[in-house]
């Protein structure tokens, strides 16, 4: 039972670090579609 608690708590640890990954290049991708639509005055100075 120990080793399989030990297996699962890689796999859920490998799970997390996958989620955050994919959110922060959705994250990233999401920022550059922005800078492409906005015009750069709009990113350089929010309003």
């Amino acid at each position: 039972p120990k080793s399989e608690k030990g297996d699962g708590a890689k796999k859920k640890a490998r799970g997390v670090c996958l989620s955050s990954n994919q959110t922060l290049i959705a994250i990233s991708l999401f920022r550059e579609r922005k800078r492409e639509q906005v015009p750069p005055l709009f990113v350089i100075v929010p309003k």
